[in-house]
């Protein structure tokens, strides 16, 4: 069981798809049983957050702490089960099931939750203009962006066109490979990174990590304004480790 992925928006006729805000929060999937990780790891969840999800009905969603709170949240599932649980969230995308969008989505509306599982708000989008005036609400707001799905599609493992993102700015993985060392103080300045089939920069860095930098090895997400031609992602900035699924 893994999850489908969103690929970028790119001035597709929206029209008719579902618009919701794009979390910035941990991917889970819950199977009837455990939520589970985009890499399929188990996350330590205590059973009473558990407690009022069916075990028919596998799910899609996301842990959220909050706008602007993505560290709170890697931090709680990093904990397992002495996380701070209570401060988080499990926003419901969709049902995963062999029907289309629509029938998903009723399908996990028609249960009742606890108060700290939330089906995400869902609204209809009635063309480009309304999808860019959602967009900037939402971006106005602190949040992150927006994610249109089709409602007629299946739900797929992997990337999918029938599932868009639409934010100002986008994120990935790389492989830590080097540091850049900075001459005036003597601390990690950047990472240096491979990603895909090309070598980046990614700059970014708190004191902390400059401090204690990701290891060698180790697979980090970095957002990104965009893509230069030959593919390479520019004004790359450092998240956090990629080390919580």
């Amino acid at each position: 069981m893994k999850p489908m992925l969103a690929k970028k928006y790119d001035g597709q006729d929206p029209t008719g798809w579902w618009m919701s805000e794009k979390l910035n929060g941990i991917r889970a999937l819950w199977n009837g049983i455990e939520f589970i990780s985009k890499d399929g790891n188990i996350f330590k969840v205590p059973e009473w957050f558990k407690n009022s999800l069916q075990s028919d009905i596998p799910l899609d969603g996301e842990f959220w702490c909050g706008r602007n709170n993505l560290e709170k949240a890697i931090s709680v599932v990093q904990s397992g089960y002495a996380g701070d649980w209570r401060a988080t969230q499990y926003m419901i995308f969709e049902s995963v099931m062999p029907v289309n969008f629509d029938q998903r989505l009723e399908i996990a509306k028609s249960k009742k939750y606890s108060s700290h599982i939330q089906i995400i708000n869902q609204v209809i989008c009635k063309g480009r203009d309304h999808l860019y005036r959602f967009e900037d609400k939402i971006i106005n707001a602190g949040g992150e962006g927006v994610i249109v799905r089709n409602p007629e599609s299946f739900y797929i493992e992997g990337r999918s066109d029938t599932i868009l993102k639409l934010k100002p700015y986008f994120d990935d993985e790389a492989t830590v490979i080097d540091y850049k060392i900075s001459r005036k103080t003597g601390l990690v300045a950047s990472l240096i990174c491979q990603y895909e089939d090309i070598t980046i920069k990614v700059a970014g860095l708190k004191l902390r990590h400059k401090l204690k930098p990701p290891e060698i090895g180790s697979v980090i997400t970095f957002s990104y304004e965009g893509k230069t031609r030959r593919g390479i992602p520019t004004s790359a900035m450092y998240i956090s480790p990629r080390d919580y699924e």
